[in-house]
């Protein structure tokens, strides 16, 4: 028997053998009639022997590919966060249970893999990851449902212990912020830009690599997109990740500088150039896209290089807590919740307190102008001892 069902916003083909019960799925098509054709088309080869039977829908890695194919794709809104999700589930579940008949994976199953896991260096997996990847086995086991290989989602009733408050220690003051910015490899280098952007505005750093001149006015910049490491523009985190964010006159300063360093590179190599002048902000000195593991791994070297070389160390943050840095300033500051909250573009003001915040009073403005005036003195006060 073969038939063609639909799993999110694709059709799949299905033949099913009635004697051994068992289901052999076909390729995706967003277009009903191409996986209709499909169906017939492996109707035929299993009639004539050409196509076996031979994988267990019940086994984990079966269901897991199901889900890669079509509800993951729909559930997370960029490809960096689609790409992460498979990459957590391929890590860290299926050397576990991928070969493991999925009704045999218990609660208890998965409350112990969560207690144990850890990253690839052996440290403790991050409580913001262990929600990620929760999420995911979720969505895998709903997915095991609608599929009647199972009727009850295990992940039901799995404890994971609340997110922790970034701490002081994982995050940089004004002035060691200051002080990283104007490193000379720093400030002569093309990710000076896409930094001073990043600490001084709290954004992620696929959001900021994807800015483009025609989302900038001289005073805000508009986040619409986000960049990964193959140069896509994907959809955004969150809907909220899709903002305004004002600017401080530091910034406006950079993104003009960097504005005219683009148009000399234009000039210089001519046609050639692969970036135009009016197409992203944050290029490289041949005007080419920078793609995000690029400025990680010169964040992290350069923090590296400075703690070597000189006497002023700073502590070994990731580049993502560049952002952690901007919120918790922010708040030391006094910044409003709720606009502190859509400059981050969190979803909801919740998140944002549950990472950074105990109580916070005193508007979207001021969470920019605070951090400006603070940021501008200790600007002016390395400029004189210059």
């Amino acid at each position: 028997m073969a038939f063609v069902t639909k799993k999110g916003n694709k059709y799949y083909p299905v033949i099913y053998d009635k004697v051994t019960k068992k289901k052999k799925w076909g390729k995706g098509f967003t277009n009903k009639k191409l996986a209709q054709k499909e169906r017939v088309k492996m109707e035929y080869d299993y009639q004539e022997g050409n196509l076996v039977i031979s994988e267990n829908p019940s086994k984990f890695s079966y269901i897991f590919e199901i889900w890669k194919e079509s509800t993951a794709k729909e559930l997370y809104r960029s490809n960096e966060s689609y790409q992460t999700s498979v990459r957590n589930i391929s890590n860290h579940c299926m050397p576990l249970w991928g070969n493991k008949s999925i009704d045999k994976i218990t609660t208890q199953d998965i409350q112990t893999f969560f207690s144990f896991i850890k990253r690839k260096d052996g440290k403790d997996m991050a409580q913001p990851t262990k929600k990620k990847i929760m999420g995911s086995l979720n969505s895998i086991f709903e997915v095991a449902i609608n599929m009647h290989a199972i009727s009850k989602n295990p992940c039901d009733g799995v404890v994971l212990a609340s997110p922790r408050t970034i701490t002081e220690h994982e995050t940089w003051t004004p002035d060691q912020i200051l002080y990283f910015l104007n490193l000379p490899e720093v400030r002569n280098s093309c990710f000076y830009t896409p930094l001073v952007i990043l600490a001084t505005t709290g954004t992620r750093r696929g959001e900021t690599l994807a800015l483009q001149w025609k989302g900038y006015d001289g005073k805000v910049l508009n986040f619409t997109h986000s960049l990964d490491n193959y140069a896509n523009l994907t959809e955004m985190k969150t809907v909220g990740s899709k903002r305004t964010v004002l600017l401080m006159q530091l910034t406006i300063d950079v993104i003009e500088k960097q504005k005219k360093k683009q148009i000399e590179i234009h000039k210089m190599l001519g046609e050639s150039t692969v970036i135009k002048p009016w197409d992203y902000i944050c290029t490289d000195d041949f005007n080419k896209v920078i793609l995000p593991n690029r400025i990680t791994r010169f964040f992290k070297k350069t923090i590296e290089r400075n703690n070597k070389n000189n006497s002023t160390q700073l502590p070994v943050i990731p580049l993502k807590n560049l952002r952690h840095s901007f919120a918790t300033n922010a708040v030391n500051e006094a910044a409003n919740l709720k606009a502190l909250s859509k400059v981050l573009g969190h979803s909801s003001t919740r998140t944002t307190e549950t990472f950074y915040v105990n109580d916070i009073s005193s508007a979207e403005s001021n969470v920019i102008k605070s951090l400006e005036s603070r940021i501008e003195s200790d600007d002016k006060k390395n400029q004189n001892i210059g």
